[in-house]
C-alpha cells in the first residue's frame, strides 16, 4: 500500500496544477485514458487491503470478547483512535487551519456575510485579506482542491473550480472556533484512555496484550491504508472531471451545447467520439437536453431493499417504509463512542445550506469523504449505511464524534429538530422531544 501510494503520488502530482483548456481535446483525451490504464493495472493492492482489515478487525473484536469480556463496547472503536494522519484528515486540518487564520480577519467574515463567496475569492486571490491568508488558501486548493462534498459525482463541481465553496466552509469553521489543537489533543486523549482499559484489563506484561497490541498497530495502518486510498479516488475523479469539463467548455465555445455544464449528461463515448470522429451521433446538445431534462425531474427516491419481478421500471412500487417519529429508542451500530445530547438535523443533500452550530446532530443516509467539511461541525453523526469500518466510523473516531451508523430509516425515524440523546458505544439513539 505505500508502494500504491507513491505511484499515485508521482502519477498525479504532475497534473494537479495543469491548464486543460490549454490542451489539445485529443491529447487531454489521450491523458485521460493513459491514467486510468495505469490505475486498473494498480488499484488492486486497494481491495487486498480492505479484506486484511476486514480480517484483522475480525480477530481483534474475537479476541477482546474471550480474553477482556468486561471491557465496555466502545472500546475497540477507541482504540482504533490515533496512529499516522491519513489524508482526507490532513485534507479537514488543512482547512481548519485555514479557518484559525480567517478568525484572525474580521474583514474576511464581514465579507463571507455581506457579499457572494465567488466575488470573496476574487478579493483573496487579489490578495486584499493579507498575501499570507491568499497563499495558504491557494495551497489548499492545489494539495486538497480535489475533496469536496460529493466529491465522486461528476456534476459536482471540484473545490478548484468552485473556490468560494471553500472560503463558506472556512468562515463557518471560523465562527464554530474549531482548531487543529483541540482535535488532536482529543483523538490522543481517547485512545490513551482506551489502552489503559485495556491494560487493567489484561495486565501491563501479559502476552495477549502484546498480542493484541501488534494486531491493532496492524489495524490503525489498514485503516489509514483505506482512507489514504479513498482520498486518491477523489483526485481520480476529480482529474476526470476537470478534463471532462474542460471539453464540456469547448464544445459550448463551439456551439455544440448550451453550457459546459451539460457534459455532465453525457456519456464517456459521445464525449470523445465527438472529437476523435468515432461518435454516432454529432448532435449532442439534443442528446443533452432530454437527459437532462430528466435529471431535473422529481422523483420519489428508491427504498433501500427491493425487489421487481418482470421489467424494472414497471415493477418499482415499493416505497420506504417511515415512522411517525413520535419518539422512543432505536439502535444501530455505535462506531465511535461518547454520550451526547443534541438537536437532529437530517441532511439529504449535503449541497443544501445548513447553519452550523454546537447543538447539530448530524442525521443522514450515508456519507463519503467529500461530507468531512459538514461532519466536523456536528456533535453527533447517525447515519442510516456503514460498518464499523465505513468512512463515517473513522472519521468519527478519528475526530472524536460520537457516531451510530447502520440505523435503518434513521432520516424518517428522527423528526428534523427533534431533541436527542446518542451513545457512540450502544449505538442507541432516544428522541427525547419532538418539535411541535
Amino acid at each position: 500500500m505505500r508502494e500504491f501510494e507513491t505511484w499515485w503520488e508521482g502519477l498525479i502530482a504532475p497534473r494537479r496544477a495543469v491548464d486543460w483548456s490549454q490542451r489539445d481535446p485529443l491529447a487531454r483525451i489521450a491523458d485521460f485514458r493513459a491514467v486510468w490504464r495505469e490505475v486498473g493495472a494498480h488499484w488492486g493492492v486497494t481491495l487486498i487491503n480492505d479484506s486484511v482489515l476486514s480480517a484483522t478487525t475480525g480477530a481483534v473484536r474475537g479476541l477482546l470478547a474471550k480474553w477482556a469480556p468486561g471491557l465496555d463496547e466502545g472500546v475497540l472503536n477507541d482504540l482504533l483512535c490515533g496512529g499516522e494522519r491519513n489524508r482526507s484528515e490532513a485534507a479537514v486540518l488543512s482547512a481548519v487551519g485555514l479557518a484559525e487564520l480567517a478568525r484572525a480577519r474580521p474583514e474576511f467574515l464581514a465579507a463571507m456575510d455581506a457579499r457572494p463567496a465567488a466575488h470573496v475569492w476574487s478579493e483573496v486571490d487579489g490578495g486584499r485579506h493579507g498575501d499570507g491568508f491568499r497563499a495558504a488558501v491557494r495551497e489548499h486548493l492545489h494539495r486538497y482542491g480535489d475533496r469536496s462534498v460529493q466529491d465522486l459525482k461528476v456534476e459536482q463541481p471540484t473545490l478548484r473550480a468552485q473556490p468560494g465553496e471553500l472560503l463558506r466552509m472556512v468562515a463557518d469553521y471560523a465562527r464554530a472556533d474549531l482548531d487543529r489543537a483541540t482535535f488532536v489533543e482529543r483523538e490522543e486523549r481517547i485512545r490513551a484512555d482506551a489502552e489503559r482499559q485495556l491494560t487493567a484489563a489484561l495486565g501491563a506484561r501479559s502476552p495477549k496484550l502484546a498480542v493484541l497490541q501488534r494486531l491493532l498497530g496492524k489495524l490503525r495502518r489498514s485503516v489509514r491504508h483505506r482512507e489514504n486510498s479513498r482520498y486518491c479516488r477523489s483526485e481520480l475523479f476529480g482529474l476526470a472531471k476537470t478534463i471532462f469539463h474542460s471539453l464540456g467548455a469547448d464544445l459550448a465555445a463551439q456551439g455544440v451545447l448550451r453550457s459546459a455544464a451539460d457534459v455532465v449528461h453525457l456519456t464517456e463515448d459521445e464525449v470523445f467520439g465527438y472529437f476523435d470522429g468515432s461518435g454516432v451521433t454529432r448532435d449532442l446538445g439534443a442528446v443533452a437536453a432530454v437527459r437532462k431534462a430528466e435529471f431535473e425531474q422529481d422523483a420519489p427516491e428508491l427504498p433501500e431493499r427491493f425487489s421487481t419481478l418482470g421489467g424494472v421500471t414497471t415493477s418499482l412500487g415499493a416505497v420506504r417504509a417511515t415512522t411517525d417519529g413520535s419518539g422512543g429508542e432505536l439502535r444501530g451500530l455505535g462506531s465511535s463512542s461518547g454520550r451526547v445530547e443534541g438537536t437532529a438535523r437530517i441532511v439529504l443533500d449535503p449541497r443544501d445550506p445548513v447553519e452550523p452550530g454546537e447543538d447539530m446532530i448530524l442525521i443522514a443516509r450515508e456519507t463519503d469523504p467529500g461530507w468531512l467539511f459538514l461532519m466536523l461541525t456536528a456533535k453527533g453523526i447517525v447515519v442510516e449505511r456503514g460498518t464499523m469500518l465505513s468512512h463515517t466510523a473513522i472519521t468519527g473516531r478519528k475526530f472524536g464524534i460520537p457516531t451510530v451508523v447502520s440505523l435503518r430509516g434513521a432520516t424518517t425515524a428522527i423528526p428534523d429538530g427533534a431533541r436527542i440523546a446518542l451513545d457512540g458505544a450502544s449505538g442507541e439513539v432516544t428522541v427525547l422531544e419532538v418539535p411541535s
